[in-house]
């Protein structure tokens, strides 16, 4: 970290009888700027039920000695000064957030300086979205038996719920459902 101040200190020690006088060594104190957060956690992030969160990271800068970290959570409202929801075992700079359940939860660190005299420093909120799964509705009519050779009118899809771009893919199934492979003729299009 970077040296704020230098000061440096020595008493002098004398008495009242026959001039005796010593000096101690010298004592130097280094004041050190405090600590700040030099990263903050990602702010947001939106995933799907179990889906694969990105981990939130700290950082910071000056300040004396190694601080201890510990993750807390805040529900859906940024309130870094609520230290009452401690996440058991998450005490490094980097913490990955759950994916379940469906809900927003905000969640930020407390760094902690055991030397120094430094204050603890507390990170900005990270806000983790998650979306139920999405959902897939044909919205076609069923398709009526037909003859070989025959034609069936479009299959057309829409989709809920999850986050992102869609893309569609569209599969060869047995009578039970079980993929087989994907259509040769497959477009990535919610109309088959």
């Amino acid at each position: 970290s970077d040296v704020y101040k230098r000061q440096y200190y020595y008493c002098v020690v004398t008495t009242d009888a026959s001039g005796c006088e010593t000096t101690s060594s010298l004592s130097e104190v280094i004041v050190n700027e405090g600590p700040s957060i030099s990263q903050e956690p990602l702010a947001t992030q939106t995933v799907c039920l179990d889906g694969i969160t990105t981990p939130l990271e700290v950082d910071y800068i000056n300040g004396v000695g190694t601080p201890t970290y510990q993750w807390y959570s805040s529900g859906l409202t940024c309130d870094t000064s609520d230290l009452s929801n401690p996440i058991l075992g998450e005490t490094t700079n980097t913490f990955t957030p759950p994916s379940i359940p469906v809900g927003s939860i905000n969640y930020f660190a407390v760094l902690t300086f055991a030397d120094g005299g430094c204050d603890p420093i507390v990170s900005a909120c990270a806000l983790v979205t998650v979306v139920p799964d999405p959902t897939v509705t044909i919205e076609s009519a069923a398709p009526t038996p037909i003859c070989i050779d025959g034609t069936i009118s479009d299959i057309e899809v829409s989709t809920t719920g999850g986050t992102g771009s869609v893309s569609y893919d569209w599969y060869i199934s047995d009578v039970a459902g079980t993929l087989i492979s994907i259509h040769p003729n497959s477009t990535d299009s919610a109309t088959f």
